[in-house]
C-alpha cells in the first residue's frame, strides 16, 4: 500500500481533475468539497488496502473533554482504522471562493492558520493515546488568486501568508490573529506547527489547489 500522504495527494488531484472536466460538478460549499474528497479517498483506499478499510466520520467531536470552545471541537473529517489497534487520520478543509463577491480574505487567512494549529494540537493530544492520531492533513482550494500571489497590502493578520512557495516558520508565535468579524470572536494568539509546511498551489481549471499539507510529529516519522 502507498503511504497515506501519497493516497491523499492522489485523491486530491483526482478531485481537481473531475471539477475541471465535468461541467455539472460544482464546488458549491466547503461541505461539498469535504464530501467529494472523502469519496475519492475512499476509492483510493479500497484499491490499495486489503482487509483494512477505515470508517469515515464527518464533523467529529475531537475534543470531547470540553477543553475547546464549542465551535473549535469539531473536526471536518476523521478516518479510523480499527484493526491492529485504533488509529486515525485527521483532516481540515478550506474553500475560500467568490460567487457574487470576494471572500473575506483577511479572516480566511487567519482561519487557515488556526486550522493548521488545531491539527497540530490534535496529533500532539493523541500521539500517546490508545486511539492514536499520528498525522493530519490540511486541504485548501480557492478560485481567488489573492490567496496565491504575494501581496504587501495586508495590515491585519500580516503573518498569515498563503502565497505560492511560502514556507511557514515552525513554532512561530502568532499574535492578535482575527478569525471573524463577530464581536464575540476575539483575536487569538497561537503557534504554527513544529513540522515543515509550505504552500504549493497548482491551477487546475477555475481553481487553485494547494498541495495537501501534512501535519505530524517528527519522532513518529
Amino acid at each position: 500500500m502507498g503511504s497515506m500522504q501519497q493516497l491523499v495527494k492522489k485523491a486530491w488531484h483526482d478531485l481537481a481533475i473531475k471539477v475541471k472536466n465535468d461541467p455539472m460538478f460544482k464546488l458549491n460549499s466547503e461541505r461539498g468539497l469535504i464530501f467529494h474528497f472523502a469519496l475519492e479517498l475512499q476509492y483510493s483506499l479500497r484499491n490499495h488496502n486489503h482487509g483494512d478499510e477505515p470508517a469515515f466520520y464527518f464533523e467529529y467531536d475531537i475534543f470531547k473533554d470540553g477543553s475547546e470552545k464549542s465551535e473549535d471541537r469539531f473536526l471536518d473529517l476523521l478516518i479510523v482504522y480499527r484493526t491492529n489497534g485504533m488509529r486515525g487520520v485527521a483532516f481540515e478543509f478550506k474553500l475560500p471562493q467568490h460567487i457574487t463577491a470576494n471572500s473575506n480574505q483577511t479572516h480566511r487567512r487567519g482561519q487557515i492558520y488556526w486550522d493548521l494549529h488545531r491539527l497540530w494540537r490534535i496529533v500532539n493530544k493523541y500521539k500517546d493515546d490508545s486511539f492514536k492520531i499520528s498525522e493530519a492533513f490540511f486541504l485548501c482550494a480557492t478560485n481567488e488568486k489573492a490567496y496565491v500571489k504575494k501581496s504587501e497590502r495586508y495590515s491585519i493578520n500580516v503573518d498569515c501568508m498563503t502565497y505560492d512557495d511560502y514556507i511557514i516558520p515552525q513554532l512561530q508565535h502568532l499574535k492578535n490573529i482575527k478569525l471573524g468579524k463577530s464581536k464575540d470572536n476575539k483575536p487569538r494568539d497561537f503557534s504554527t506547527p513544529d513540522c515543515p509546511l509550505k504552500f504549493l498551489w497548482e491551477q487546475i481549471g477555475d481553481y487553485w489547489w494547494n498541495a495537501p499539507m501534512r501535519i505530524y510529529i517528527e519522532d513518529d516519522v
